[in-house]
């Protein structure tokens, strides 16, 4: 009987506490209106300017080639993103395209050479820049190096199971990596980033595959006198060392499909680990760090391949999670992938820069960082202005190109429909068109616009119809306290309408109305009220 009237007070309390927060929140005030008061600039100080071209580059999604491969279909593809945008820019602002430079994927060399060589004559004919992607981590294509214990299938060898992760000292293999982009998927092994067969192979593709074809477009630039459409190249993508252990509070659907799998949530890296010199006796001090420090190493390796090679250090560009880089995140925790990682000293910094976690309201954490290693040029090498919270096309432009970037890569890829839309709707909306063109014409971007709600958000509303929008959910919210009363004189347990009512709280602070009504509905049905 105590526990059921400690159930009861602790589901009204919640309940009282609501009311009042309700009724000192939802004042006579549109949605989404900022408190009074200016907020203290914190990040102006960190603006500076460049002589070098800034390049805005676009990937050419699959939906532009409308089901055509890209052999004999680039040069419609890249007009169709000219004439969106309405200009190529000048010798400080240059529109761009970007293309994959193969390494561990196999794809035909005749077949890409011909796409390469499609490629240049495109940028040198409609005077756009050229962009490029080395991706270091999809080796789906290579299960000579990681079948180590599928017998059956093509490339096994128990001898590979040093190139990929173990989830101990005693050297247990780690079976799959997981991913979501849009889609939970279950892929090959994740890498062993310091195993000597892989730096080997490595070497090995920089030298055979990557070089000849860098070299193949500079020669033609340079025929061409265009060498400064030659816009750079993006080396890895989001690298890190994940900690599956930690998968539930990360992403749920993931750990549903280990969980299928009947895969260990293990942390990994200690293979890697391993090969550094430590050990079941000798563990690493700090695992965070030092799993840290072998993501920076394997990204910087393959720097170093293409900086030896004849790739310029400034036109070469890390690619790292920013916002799950930050300290203090759950991502961080998970990937092992500090920002700081992103730096070396055979390239320039690049993140994945979307407007969520700690960059929600600035990026100043990346001003910071960028300071703390000498403001060197940087890139955003996976951007989008509608991921994560979403701010202005311009003032998104203005927080890459003002504050020292030499370089934007505009993302639409994800493996589900509806992201790839969302993505594609955020790079091709009418403000971020007018924003690509008045930085492609050299006008100073502006962040003070605020970008045009779509229907149903962000609509101001009446001071009458904000006051009836109050009451009625005032008056829910008495029915509920009088509804949990009533459970309580018939003996029922109220527990889960309180935690409903503290699920209510949260998207009252956060102004979501809507959907807190919504989920008193839901309460209201509950007690059958």
């Amino acid at each position: 009987m105590k526990i059921m009237q400690c159930k009861w007070r602790q589901a009204l309390i919640a309940v009282l506490v609501l009311f009042f927060a309700f009724a000192l929140l939802a004042e006579d005030k549109p949605a989404g209106t900022p408190p009074p008061g200016k907020e203290k600039d914190t990040v102006s100080k960190y603006k500076r300017k460049t002589t070098e071209t800034q390049y805005l580059v676009f990937m050419p999604s699959r939906s532009m080639f409308k089901g055509k491969g890209m052999k004999g279909n680039l040069d419609s593809v890249i007009q169709t993103i000219i004439n969106r945008i309405g200009a190529t820019g000048d010798e400080k602002h240059k529109l761009a395209f970007a293309l994959p430079l193969p390494t561990w994927r196999k794809i035909p060399k005749e077949h890409f050479d011909a796409i390469l060589e499609e490629a240049v004559d495109v940028a040198v004919k409609r005077d756009i820049g050229m962009y490029f992607f080395v991706e270091s981590l999809e080796w789906k294509d290579r299960p000579d190096l990681w079948n180590y214990n599928q017998k059956d299938k093509p490339g096994y060898d128990p001898e590979n199971k040093k190139n990929v992760e173990w989830t101990d000292w005693d050297g247990t293999p780690f079976p799959h990596r997981y991913r979501d982009w849009g889609t939970p998927e279950k892929m090959e092994p994740v890498m062993c980033y310091n195993s000597p067969k892989v730096l080997e192979e490595i070497a090995g593709m920089v030298k055979g595959k990557v070089i000849p074809r860098f070299e193949l477009v500079m020669k033609k630039l340079k025929k061409a006198k265009k060498e400064y459409l030659f816009a750079g190249i993006t080396v890895g993508a989001e690298q890190m060392l994940p900690d599956y252990s930690v998968i539930d509070k990360i992403n749920p659907r993931i750990a549903k499909m280990m969980e299928k799998d009947k895969t260990p949530k293990a942390r990994l890296g200690y293979n890697a680990l391993t090969n550094k010199g430590y050990g079941k006796k000798k563990p690493p001090k700090d695992f965070a760090k030092a799993l840290a420090e072998i993501n920076q190493e394997y990204v910087a390796y393959w720097c170093k391949q293409l900086k030896d090679a004849g790739v310029p250090k400034n036109k070469m560009y890390t690619h790292i999670a920013a916002a799950a880089g930050c300290p203090g995140t759950k991502m961080l925790e998970y990937s092992k992938a500090p920002n700081r990682i992103a730096f070396n000293k055979y390239s320039r910094p690049g993140w994945t820069t979307y407007t969520a976690g700690p960059l929600k309201k600035d990026f100043r954490l990346l001003y910071e960082e960028l300071k703390k290693h000498g403001n060197p040029h940087w890139g955003g090498t996976e951007a989008n202005p509608a991921f994560g919270k979403g701010i202005h096309p311009e003032k998104y432009l203005s927080w890459h190109f003002d504050y020292g970037a030499t370089v934007i890569v505009m993302n639409v890829g994800a493996t589900s429909q509806g992201l790839t839309n969302r993505l594609e709707k955020g790079v091709w909306s009418e403000e971020a068109i007018e924003a690509y063109k008045r930085f492609l014409t050299g006008k100073p971007l502006r962040t003070n616009l605020k970008t045009k709600p779509t229907k149903g958000q962000g609509e101001k509303k009446s001071p009458e119809k904000m006051k009836e929008t109050r009451e009625r959910i005032q008056g829910k919210v008495k029915k509920i306290q009088q509804g949990i009363r009533a459970w309580h004189r018939e003996g029922k347990d109220p527990s889960a309408i309180g935690e409903m009512m503290k699920e209510f709280e949260k998207l009252i602070r956060s102004n979501k109305i809507k959907e807190a009504e919504e989920l008193l509905d839901k309460a209201l049905k509950r007690l059958g009220l």
